[in-house]
Formats: C-alpha cells, structure tokens, sequence
C-alpha cells in the first residue's frame, strides 16, 4: 500500500531536481564553452600586452576578434571585465571575473592578470608569456580529453537504448 504523501514527496522531489540539473548543466555547458575559446583569446591578451597594450584595450579587441570568429561566452565576458577596468580598481574588476566566470581556466586568467597589473606589466612580460603558453596547452589537451569523453558518453547512452530496442523486437 503506498501512503499518498509518498508520490507528493517524490514528485516535489522531481520538481526540485530537474531544474536545478537542467541550470547546472547549462552553467557547464557555458564554462566548458568559454573553455573552448580560451587558448586563442589566451595567446591573443598575451600578444597584445607584450605590444603594450593595456589590459583593457587588449580584452576588447580580443573579444572583438573572437566574436568576429562566432558567437561564444567568453566575448561579453571579456567586454564586461574591460568596462570594469576602466571604471572601477583594476583588482576589484579581475576579481569579479574570478568569482563571476563558469570556467576555472578563466577564473586562473583573471588572476594572472591581476599579478601581471600588480607587478607593473612589463616586468612580467616574459612570465605572463610562459604562463600563457602552459595555459594554452592544458586547456588544448583538457578539451580533447572532454571531447573524447563526451563521445564515450554518447556511446554509453546509445548502448542500452539499442539493446533495449533490440529486446523488444524479439
């Protein structure tokens, strides 16, 4: 005999799951988006600050040159970050980033950032440059490895799908 409280409880259960999955899933979907556009935009702020560009000047146009590419996350991010910059402490709008982005990778960027401001820029020109390179590589090998993954879990949604059906037509 099932107590009639117990289906409420499920179904409240359900109700409270499934959006919260489905916002979950779309805030890594985003991060794992912006993770896909980082080691490009990470070698072009590299680039145009070793040229001497400022932080702010630099995000803009690499959000401009990525959007010129396609529509993606990290653009506005980008936008948003250069319009702190300009009106706000240089570490209070790098921190923002920090807290504010989907993506660990761009969170670390927004750090590194941070130093480079604190150290005076050209200082840390050359540090910024090695640390980018190692940036670009991890994030180049992570998304491969998220692609491969994603593949093998497609397989192992397909997999019981065609059994099942398989079964079911004998």
């Amino acid at each position: 005999v099932m107590l009639p409280g117990i289906p409420a409880l499920a179904i409240g259960g359900l109700v409270f799951y499934i959006p919260t999955a489905w916002l979950n899933d779309k805030v890594k979907g985003r991060g794992r988006e912006i993770d896909k556009h980082l080691p490009i935009a990470v070698g072009r702020i590299t680039a145009g600050l070793l040229a001497g560009g400022s932080v702010a000047d630099v995000l803009d146009e690499t959000a401009s040159s990525l959007e010129l590419e396609s529509k993606n996350p990290l653009s506005p991010e980008l936008r948003l970050t250069a319009a702190e910059l300009r009106s706000k402490e240089r570490s209070e709008a790098l921190q923002a980033l920090a807290h504010r982005s989907p993506s660990i990778s761009l969170a670390n960027l927004a750090y590194l950032l941070e130093g480079y401001l604190e150290a005076g820029g050209g200082k840390y020109a050359q540090v910024l440059a090695e640390t980018s390179t190692r940036v670009q590589q991890i994030l180049v090998a992570r998304n491969r490895t998220q692609a491969k993954a994603g593949d093998a879990m497609m397989s192992a949604k397909v997999i019981p799908a065609v059994l099942a059906l398989v079964v079911a037509s004998k």
